[in-house]
């Protein structure tokens, strides 16, 4: 049961939590009227999830679905992060449609990405195994992420724009980071790089995995909710020492 959950619970953080994350920053810098593209992302992740699912459970190398996959959502994440730092909606000017086109692309693909194998790995355990303790396992462990997720998007977007810009630009540098690896391990392991050996036996350890990549969603959520802590802390910190100095004067 800890098997199924820990797995689960990792593939569903790094997917539901970015969507959190950005959800947040849309409510609290005055962009709420792009959710509808994160809404309309996240219906169509659950088809592409369903139907490549099915054909990544057949796939002859199932290294170039991960791989793409991967490299397509790097891609999302890297226009995205730009567009997000406008500080009004006005700012977005005629790439208002883009911007929106954008936001679908990155939840679909953030999502299908890992989606598409937790769906396969669900299905395998209600079809084949049959095993109610590893269904329930994996069943919790992906409602505990999505709840981590929910969480985030609801009280992250109570925090001033101003405390979360910097804390959402980490988080998904970091995203960025971990997705480039992914396909980088990926594609080198389809043999489709150039020196494809040896980029797969130095990106191994960061790989999800990884001596260290197995990490990689503890590390989305607790460096940037660290920061968004810390920052919270600061600002009221300094609040009250400029109404102290106000009262002494």
């Amino acid at each position: 049961m800890l098997q199924a959950f820990i797995l689960t619970f990792h593939d569903g953080l790094e997917a539901f939590l970015a969507i959190g994350v950005c959800v947040a920053m849309l409510k609290s810098s005055a962009h709420a009227r792009l959710l509808p593209a994160v809404r309309t992302g996240l219906l169509a992740s659950l088809v592409a999830s369903a139907v490549l699912g099915w054909r990544f459970s057949s796939a002859a190398n199932p290294a170039i679905w991960e791989g793409g996959m991967s490299l397509l959502a790097a891609v999302a994440v890297a226009f995205l992060m730009p567009h997000l730092w406008r500080r009004r909606s006005a700012d977005l000017g005629d790439t208002t449609r883009v911007l929106w086109l954008g936001l679908f692309a990155f939840t679909l693909l953030i999502v299908t990405r890992e989606g598409m194998e937790t769906l396969l790995l669900v299905a395998t355990l209600i079809v084949q195994v049959q095993s109610l303790e590893l269904i329930a396992g994996a069943v919790v462990g992906l409602g505990s992420s999505a709840v981590i997720a929910w969480l985030w998007a609801r009280y992250g977007a109570r925090v001033r724009a101003q405390r979360l810009r910097p804390v959402t630009a980490l988080f998904l540098t970091l995203l960025l980071g971990l997705l480039l690896v992914d396909a980088g391990y990926e594609l080198a392991e389809a043999r489709l790089l150039p020196g494809s050996t040896v980029i797969a036996a130095a990106l191994e350890p960061l790989a999800p995995d990884g001596e260290y990549g197995q990490f990689s969603s503890e590390l989305l959520l607790l460096v940037p909710g660290a920061w968004l802590v810390g920052a919270i802390l600061w600002g009221n910190g300094q609040a009250t020492n400029h109404r102290i100095a106000h009262l002494d004067r």
